[in-house]
């Protein structure tokens, strides 16, 4: 039995979240979505996720502090937090979705 990885998509910019929902998904990963990195860990709150891509330069809370958050916290310790501006490679299939912007 294969399980889909979940991935939650962090950007203030409608049109890069609409891009990467859409490259995911075509892909066969299930992605959420959240416009900054309070909505972010508001979301992460009441649901789990395998991998999260985030933005650097967001309103109320950026990426680093996004990242900074998530590994703090004791329910979030082991998961992978990555920036997709255009360096983070997380999976070659990730990779392929997004193509080859990681």
């Amino acid at each position: 039995m294969t399980t889909t990885t979940r991935i939650l998509t962090v950007d203030d910019s409608p049109s890069m979240r609409a891009l990467l929902n859409h490259a995911l998904t075509s892909q066969g990963f299930d992605v959420s979505q959240a416009e900054d990195g309070i909505a972010a860990l508001d979301w992460l709150a009441l649901n789990d996720v395998d991998v999260v891509i985030t933005d650097i330069n967001m309103p109320r809370l950026d990426g680093f502090g996004l990242i900074e958050r998530l590994r703090e916290g004791s329910r979030e310790r082991h998961r992978r937090a990555q920036h997709a501006r255009h360096r983070a490679l997380i999976a070659p299939r990730l990779a392929d979705a997004v193509g080859g912007a990681c």
